[in-house]
């Protein structure tokens, strides 16, 4: 009978723990996945249209296409508005609204713009894009997405990260500053970009750990990076980048070793970018003295360190400057410039003046050269005979001593836009000119 009692005894334990586990596994799905998912959409779309005055977006179609930047402002009742200034645009601010957005489920969270909007739909329109004349885009564009998955959870409130549907590329939202107009934004970006990097065609160095790499073209929106004196040709990589009013994205990060650098924001007072992703990790321009002479001394179309009397000088410069201008013009002959050029290892200066009868004669003053990085020392030794013919017209004094001394090169916007350079005597500050490499 005892036995009958404890067998009974064990079977209740038995069953009353089934229970308690079934118990317990239905309480762990007690929310259906469905349910999850309309939680998820509500949270995901409270964020959104918390950001009172909208979210930057770097928007990137394919890694085939630079990024575009644009600015958008998600509504309550489910409208939408963006604004852009790009070459889509013909650089002219535009803005869009009355269009709609709306969060759907597709397997988890998606944000999709399910009535057009021009500037968004103009990546994922079937057009051909005019800029690329040789190539046929008809019945594909840019490729890019409209709709979204939401990648990132709701916890950050000021960043979200979006995934492209169909071709997922990576996209983010930075919640834009209360105080902040939107067209301003643009502003910054472009005043940023026209600093830094302007028309320049000089490359900036990254450094990344212990190897430094070349990045060329970054202001075409299509960066080319190489290894440190690598071949641009046989070396490069590609990566898109989108620039926002402070720095700017790659479309994916360049890796080396332990380090992975995405995301770069421009350091003003040291005029560098620094890395929001590697902290060791900077952008900053390459040695003056070295890349002007590589451009000076390029095999097919070689360029010159020219100035000439419109160029911005310092008073003190255009003292000495100004005399040789106001002597040519007594003969009614005009200065057309200055120019450094290369003489075999040395540099030469020409300069060049415009006739009365239109045509052009151009003098040589050589001098003995040294240089690095952002240092030129120069001394003079000598002229060529049209040169020594012009020395007469106040030209003397200059050549043979304004310009014969060491010059620091210094930056005129940025040390990585050396498109203009500033010559900056080292031992009187006061006395400099800008010239420009063309």
């Amino acid at each position: 009978m005892k036995r009958f009692a404890l067998f009974f005894a064990l079977s209740a334990l038995f069953l009353t723990s089934f229970n308690s586990c079934k118990n317990e596994e239905e309480d762990l799905f007690d929310q259906t996945s469905a349910l999850r998912l309309e939680a998820a959409k509500k949270d995901y779309t409270a964020l959104l249209t918390s950001a009172s005055n909208g979210w930057v977006m770097e928007y990137f179609a394919t890694e085939k296409y630079k990024g575009y930047t644009m600015l958008v402002k998600f509504n309550s009742d489910g409208s939408v508005k963006f604004a852009a200034k790009d070459d889509l645009t013909s650089n002219k601010y535009t803005e869009e609204e009355g269009s709609l957005w709306e969060m759907i489920s597709d397997n988890g969270p998606v944000l999709t713009f399910n009535t057009s909007n021009s500037l968004l739909h103009r990546f994922s329109s079937p057009e051909d894009i005019p800029s690329t004349s040789k190539d046929d885009e008809q019945g594909l564009g840019y490729e890019g997405d409209y709709e979204f998955i939401m990648v990132s959870p709701t916890t950050n409130k000021d960043a979200v990260m979006l995934k492209g549907k169909k071709r997922g590329m990576y996209i983010p939202l930075t919640r834009l500053s209360e105080d902040q107009n939107w067209e301003d934004y643009f502003a910054k970006q472009e005043a940023l970009k026209e600093k830094v990097f302007g028309e320049s065609i000089n490359p900036v160095l990254l450094a990344l750990g212990d190897k430094n790499y070349e990045i060329h073209e970054i202001n075409s929106g299509m960066a080319k990076y190489i290894p440190e004196g690598g071949d641009i040709i046989t070396d490069a990589e590609e990566r898109s980048v989108a620039f926002t009013s402070n720095g700017f994205r790659l479309i994916k990060p360049i890796t080396e070793n332990d380090h992975s650098v995405q995301n770069f924001v421009y350091d003003e007072n040291n005029d560098i970018f620094t890395c929001t992703d590697d902290q060791e990790a900077s952008i900053r321009g390459v040695a003056k003295f070295q890349f002007i002479w590589q451009q000076l001394t390029l095999s097919e179309k070689p360029k010159s360190l020219t100035f000439n009397a419109s160029s911005e000088m310092s008073s003190k410069f255009s003292a000495v400057f100004q005399p040789i201008v106001e002597s040519f013009k007594e003969i009614k002959y005009s200065v057309t410039s200055f120019a450094f050029i290369p003489n075999g290892t040395d540099l030469s200066l020409k300069l060049t003046v415009r006739t009365n009868k239109g045509g052009a004669l151009s003098g040589n003053y050589y001098y003995t050269t040294k240089g690095n990085n952002d240092e030129l020392n120069i001394t003079y030794k000598d002229a060529d005979a049209t040169g020594n013919n012009l020395l007469k017209f106040n030209v003397e004094p200059f050549v043979k001593t304004t310009m014969s001394r060491e010059f620091e090169l210094a930056a005129d916007k940025s040390n990585m836009n050396l498109e203009t350079i500033k010559l900056v005597d080292k031992n009187d500050p006061e006395l400099w000119v800008i010239a420009t490499l063309k």
